[in-house]
């Protein structure tokens, strides 16, 4: 399903009933990373999944932000059409740092938040997540996207195959997303730092 706000046209799926359970995927996946676990959650909860603005399914309207603060909105604004008062999170990778964003700046409307390896690289790994992403800048500004991809992948990717095959139409959407993972979402998320008080 589609709603249609301001500025972006978010993809989103609702799984059963109950409790709400918002799902926020990270950096090149999109909402269909959550598809085995919302299968399995929504004999339980009220699941919701979306693609973030401007990945796979969400299309960016004219001028929009793809900032943190336009992107609390996308949820805020699902949470509001779907009369979701609160609800349960949890957030992988920069869905993780989305998920605590929002937390933090709409307390009231978390009621728990399970954040899962959240990149928040400036306090975990100090000045070599700092060389790492001045590499991936120069990567980036000479529009050697694959050398960016690369070195990403190693830094986030794992070597566990024992997960279920992605289907095809989900990794096709996936590799439409790394431009702007790249060039748009890769900043937004890394260069994200919490204040820790």
């Amino acid at each position: 399903m589609y709603a249609e706000f301001d500025d972006v046209s978010l993809y989103y799926e609702v799984y059963g009933d109950g409790e709400p359970l918002i799902l926020v995927h990270g950096l090149m996946v999109d909402a269909g990373f959550y598809e085995n676990a919302a299968q399995l959650l929504k004999k339980h909860y009220k699941v919701i999944t979306f693609d973030r603005r401007g990945n796979s399914r969400s299309t960016l309207k004219e001028n929009a932000s793809c900032s943190i603060e336009a992107q609390l909105g996308d949820i805020k604004n699902l949470m509001d059409l779907l009369e979701i008062e609160s609800a349960y999170f949890v957030g992988a990778s920069a869905g993780a740092i989305l998920s605590m964003a929002f937390m933090l700046k709409y307390p009231d409307k978390v009621k728990h938040l399970i954040m899962y390896e959240p990149p928040i690289l400036h306090y975990v790994e100090g000045t070599s997540a700092i060389e790492w992403i001045a590499e991936m800048d120069d990567f980036i500004s000479r529009k050697k996207l694959n050398n960016a991809l690369l070195s990403l992948s190693d830094r986030i990717a794992s070597n566990d195959n024992r997960g279920p095959k992605k289907p095809d139409e989900v990794a096709m959407r996936e590799l439409r997303n790394i431009k702007h993972v790249l060039r748009v979402d890769f900043h937004i998320y890394l260069d994200y730092v919490p204040t820790v008080e």
